[in-house]
C-alpha cells in the first residue's frame, strides 16, 4: 500500500493521474488477478493492469477529489487481497485548490 500526504486544511486535492512501478515477492502466474485501487476522500478508482512475471507498471488517468484531512491511498493486491508487494514507487498527479481563497464547490456523490 502507498499512502500519500494528508490534504492540508482549507484545501482540496484534485487527482488526475496515477502511475506506479511495483515489484512482487514472487513470479505471478498467468491466472493471477492483480487489482489496483486508488482511494481519495469519498471516491475511488479501480482498474486491472497488465503485468509481466513479477512486476507491473501503469500510468492511468483518474478523476478523484480529496478534501482537507483526507489521506489518499493506493492499494496493489494480488489474488483476492493477498498483498505480495516487495517494493515499488507510485506518483499521484493533479493540483491543489485553495478553498480559503474561494469556496470549493460541493462534490456530487
Amino acid at each position: 500500500m502507498f499512502v500519500f500526504a494528508t490534504v492540508p486544511a482549507g484545501h482540496r486535492l484534485v487527482v488526475q493521474h496515477v502511475s506506479a512501478h511495483v515489484n512482487f515477492q514472487s513470479v505471478l502466474s498467468s491466472s493471477s488477478l492483480l487489482d489496483i485501487f486508488l482511494s481519495a476522500g469519498p471516491g475511488g478508482s479501480s482498474f486491472i493492469p497488465l503485468f509481466l512475471s513479477n512486476s507491473v507498471q501503469f500510468d492511468q488517468p483518474v478523476q478523484l477529489y480529496a478534501d482537507a484531512g483526507d489521506l489518499p491511498e493506493l492499494s496493489v493486491s494480488v489474488d483476492a487481497g493477498q498483498n505480495r508487494v516487495a517494493n515499488g514507487f507510485a506518483t499521484l498527479t493533479g493540483y491543489l485548490l485553495n478553498c480559503m481563497a474561494a469556496p470549493c464547490a460541493k462534490i456530487a456523490q
